[in-house]
């Protein structure tokens, strides 16, 4: 692992020495007072000099014994015979362990009630939660555990964000000395640069050591309820009334339906004594003309 930080390290002041002058490099002319060197060049050999590569894992985490930065997720399923005090029971035993839930949906389909809550404890109260959740379980379907090993990347990225900062105030040193206006601009576009790369890296760190810190288990569980069978009326009088009451709804049905086209009915009314109204007016004019 040390040898491998080591390579890495050597690698990256060669990449970013690199990308940088072909974005924002410079060189000065005879009389700008850099020597004829770009920017990039000079804040590279100067962090490569102060860089100690033979004492590179204080960087990181001080020595070889380093901790192991470990991602602890999981996943269980089971059936239960009351949901309702089930999903009670995860959410006091994960408050016991003084973690959180950052999930807890529900859903209905046919005869089949599914709860899902995903929730979030210290990493040291992880294989309690499972077990006592576990333990209350009624029909364990299926339990799936993962821990994934993150210390190489952990360390990579402090790393990155070490060598950025130490090359950003190089940057900012040369930026005192710049008396050209070229030259200000081009040092700040630089500074820009590794600023927003500081930020990506420091944002990198605080979710890995968050998902390090509190583990995530995924609990899933079900209830199946049984539906009431309707009873069928079997016999004459019985299906007799069941047609009176249901001919009763079909009437009611239709009034409700015609007090929605209230509307409708009223235009068609006027419209009707309208028309009746013309023809009986037509007619009576006809009438007067045949006399005449």
């Amino acid at each position: 692992m040390e040898r491998f930080v080591k390579i890495w390290m050597l690698l990256l002041m060669v990449s970013v020495c690199a990308c940088s002058s072909k974005g924002g490099g410079y060189r000065s002319g005879s009389g700008g007072g850099y020597g004829g060197e770009s920017i990039c060049e000079e804040v590279c050999v100067e962090a490569e000099a102060d860089m100690d590569f033979d004492n590179i894992e204080e960087i990181n985490l001080g020595n070889t014994n380093f901790e192991r930065k470990l991602i602890k997720e999981g996943r269980i399923h089971f059936e239960t015979t009351d949901a309702l005090k089930t999903r009670e029971k995860v959410i006091n035993i994960v408050s016991e362990c003084k973690g959180y839930i950052s999930k807890d949906n529900s859903t209905q389909y046919n005869t089949v009630v599914r709860y899902n809550i995903i929730a979030r404890v210290p990493a040291d109260k992880f294989e309690l939660l499972l077990n006592r959740i576990s333990e209350s379980t009624e029909k364990l379907d299926s339990k799936d555990i993962e821990v994934l090993d993150v210390t190489e990347e952990f360390i990579d990225a402090q790393a990155r964000l070490k060598t950025k900062k130490e090359l950003e105030e190089r940057y900012k040193e040369l930026l005192k000395k710049a008396n050209k206006v070229e030259e200000m601009l081009s040092i700040e576009k630089e500074i820009g640069i590794l600023r927003a790369e500081i930020e990506s890296t420091e944002g990198r760190l605080k979710y890995l050591q968050d998902r390090v810190s509190y583990s995530t288990l995924e609990v899933n569980f079900y209830e199946k309820i049984e539906k009431a069978e309707k009873s069928i009326p079997f016999g004459f009088g019985s299906k007799f009334t069941t047609a009176l009451k249901d001919g009763w709804e079909a009437i009611l049905s239709f009034v409700i339906g015609l007090t929605k086209l209230w509307a409708f009915l009223l235009l068609g009314v006027i419209i009707f004594f309208k028309v009746r109204y013309l023809i009986k007016r037509r007619r009576k004019k006809k009438k007067q003309n045949a006399q005449l």
